[in-house]
């Protein structure tokens, strides 16, 4: 539309729809101006609508992430066992959707080994590697628990695990890391 100075406002479109036979569009912010003093009634207006608009989505859509946690460090003697915990919180409901994952990281090394997958409501363990045979699921999914024991510990064993779990449509957050 035409400002009071008569030059004409220019927005960005962030949606349009067709709804009988007349076109309505989102206007999000000016392109040309900045808020201030020597904006005109019609784009301080727009403005106005645009911020709350935006405060609105924000405030009745949030994004959620997901939370992980494990302990930081663990100290174990060869040959004992140990309990890895994860701990997940989520908005969403957990379900068979729900997908959860041990990784490990020896120290001094860059390699990335799969341990441990949990999907489809069924937990998957790795049946080769230096942990076959070893790790046994001991957490349970409905309770945010997603826990797993280490028999029998060798020295080359020392390394970071790490939990990573996905509630979709909960999928944004961080894993968490334990040292061993």
């Amino acid at each position: 539309g035409e400002t009071e100075s008569g030059t004409r406002a220019s927005c960005v479109t962030a949606g349009a729809s067709q709804t009988s036979g007349r076109t309505s569009q989102l206007l999000l912010f000016p392109r040309s101006r900045t808020p201030g003093a020597n904006m005109g009634h019609n784009e301080k207006a727009a403005y106005f609508c645009c911020v709350t608009l935006l405060y609105a989505l924000s405030v009745l859509n949030p994004t959620h992430a997901i939370s992980v946690t494990t302990h930081h460090n663990l100290h174990k003697t060869v040959g004992s066992d140990v309990t890895l915990y994860c701990g997940f919180w989520s908005n969403e409901y957990v379900s068979d959707l729900t997908t959860l994952s041990w990784r490990f990281r020896p120290d001094n090394s860059r390699e990335i080994i799969s341990i441990f997958h949990y999907g489809n409501g069924v937990p998957y363990i790795e049946k080769w590697g230096q942990f076959r045979g070893r790790v046994e699921w001991v957490g349970d999914i409905s309770k945010q628990d997603g826990s797993i024991v280490i028999r029998n510990l060798d020295y080359i064993d020392n390394g970071t695990f790490t939990c990573d779990v996905k509630n979709p449509p909960d999928v944004v957050g961080t894993s968490s890391d334990v040292h061993l």
